[in-house]
C-alpha cells in the first residue's frame, strides 16, 4: 500500500483506483461504526480518499499506509459528527441490516433469539464512550494491532490497554445486566 502512496503523489490515477478498490469498505466501516449512517459512511470515504489524493506527500511512513488513512477517516468522521450531530449521542440506531445475522436455517424462534442478542449487543456497544467503542472496532473488525491504535488515537500503547479493557467489563456488565451474559 506505501507503493500506492507514493504513486498517488506522483499523480497516478490507476493508483487512486487501486486504493479505492482496497481500501473503500474498510473506511465504510470504519466510518459507519462511528456515524451508524450508510451515507455518511459513504461521505466520509470519499473525502479521505480526496483527502489522500490532494496531501499524499504528508504520509511520513512512520505507520502502515491503512492506519494513516484510517486516521484520516477518524478525523472526517470526527468533524462529520460536530457538524451534523450536535449534542446528540453517536450511534443513535443501527441499522437493521447490522442486527440481522440468523441464517436461513435457523428456525424462527432461533432468529428472534439471535437478533435479541445482537440488538443487545449493539446497545451495549452504543453505550461505551467513544474512544473504547472505537478500540474494540479496530482491534476486533479492522484488526489493527495495539501499536497501531495507539498511534491512531494518539495515546501511549498502555492505554489502548486500559480502554479495551474497560470497555470489555463495561460490555460484560451491561449484557449481564439485560440477560444476555452467555454471549460469546
Amino acid at each position: 500500500m506505501e507503493k500506492l502512496i507514493k504513486r498517488i503523489v506522483a499523480r497516478d490515477e490507476e493508483a487512486l483506483n487501486e486504493l479505492y478498490r482496497a481500501m473503500h469498505h474498510r473506511i465504510v466501516a470504519f466510518a459507519m461504526q462511528r456515524l451508524g449512517d450508510a451515507g455518511l459512511a459513504e461521505e466520509v470515504m470519499q473525502e479521505t480518499l480526496f483527502e489522500v489524493w490532494t496531501h499524499a506527500s504528508r504520509y511520513a511512513n512512520e505507520s502502515q499506509a491503512s492506519t494513516w488513512i484510517l486516521g484520516i477517516a477518524r478525523h472526517k468522521a470526527l468533524d462529520k459528527l460536530r457538524k451534523l450531530q450536535q449534542g446528540k449521542p453517536w450511534l443513535e440506531e443501527m441499522s437493521d441490516e447490522h442486527l440481522e445475522i440468523a441464517s436461513a436455517e435457523m428456525a424462527g424462534v432461533e432468529r428472534v433469539v439471535q437478533a435479541q442478542r445482537s440488538a443487545a449487543l449493539h446497545n451495549c456497544i452504543k453505550e461505551l464512550p467513544p474512544v473504547q467503542r472505537e478500540c474494540l472496532h479496530l482491534v476486533f473488525y479492522q484488526e489493527f494491532a495495539l501499536e497501531d491504535i495507539a498511534r491512531l488515537q494518539d495515546c501511549p500503547h498502555n492505554t489502548v490497554k486500559t480502554r479495551l479493557f474497560h470497555a470489555r467489563r463495561k460490555l460484560r456488565a451491561c449484557l449481564d445486566a439485560c440477560g444476555h451474559g452467555d454471549l460469546s
